[in-house]
């Protein structure tokens, strides 16, 4: 297991809502907008892709140098997708620290935008995708040897949330890893102390 070699990390923050009751049309002009408006200082914004036709598939994305963000519908669980793709540094707590700053800071633009009216807030549940097949292949050893870096990582921003972990159960997919916590998400808290660690 090389997860500190990886790029091809993501993590997605499961919404409070049916994949049915999705309006990803409203979502298109706001990634726009976020790229007009260079809503993400920290990347290099490239283009909107709608999939919106896709049953269970990419929903919504907001392609970018470093990787790309997304309302995601596979598995019928919508969500907001960060997919790092290049440039994750550092160890493998630092890369998973960044893809999930990445993934909270795209959740709080999305519950500020009034363009959306009452736009679902997230639940407790993230999970976690392990693309590179050669460096996290999906298997046992590279869930136990990546499962208490995500423990970890969480219970430093949230040390009461007693986050139960779980891996992925589809069979030649890649590597995936769920965490469910209790207790409500606050944006804002998490981001600052994501940005401390």
């Amino acid at each position: 297991m090389l997860l500190d070699q990886s790029q091809r990390i993501s993590a997605k923050l499961l919404l409070d809502m049916d994949a049915a009751s999705l309006n990803l049309d409203r979502v298109v002009p706001v990634f726009h907008r976020w790229i007009q408006k260079d809503q993400l200082p920290d990347e290099m914004p490239i283009d909107v892709a709608n999939y919106g036709h896709v049953k269970n598939g990419p929903g919504v994305l907001l392609i970018c140098h470093r990787g790309h963000y997304g309302i995601d519908l596979q598995g019928g669980k919508p969500g907001i997708r960060f997919a790092g793709k290049r440039d994750l540094k550092g160890s493998a707590k630092d890369r998973l620290r960044a893809v999930i700053l990445a993934t909270l800071k795209a959740a709080r633009l999305l519950r500020q935008e009034k363009s959306l009216g009452d736009w679902p807030a997230p639940q407790h549940q993230i999970e976690f995708s392990f693309d590179d097949r050669l460096l996290t292949p999906n298997n046992s050893e590279t869930y136990e040897a990546i499962a208490p870096i995500v423990r970890e990582l969480w219970l430093q921003v949230l040390p009461d949330s007693d986050p139960q972990i779980s891996q992925g159960d589809v069979p030649g997919r890649p590597l995936t890893i769920q965490l469910t916590g209790t207790g409500e998400l606050d944006l804002e808290a998490m981001i600052g102390k994501l940005s401390e660690i």
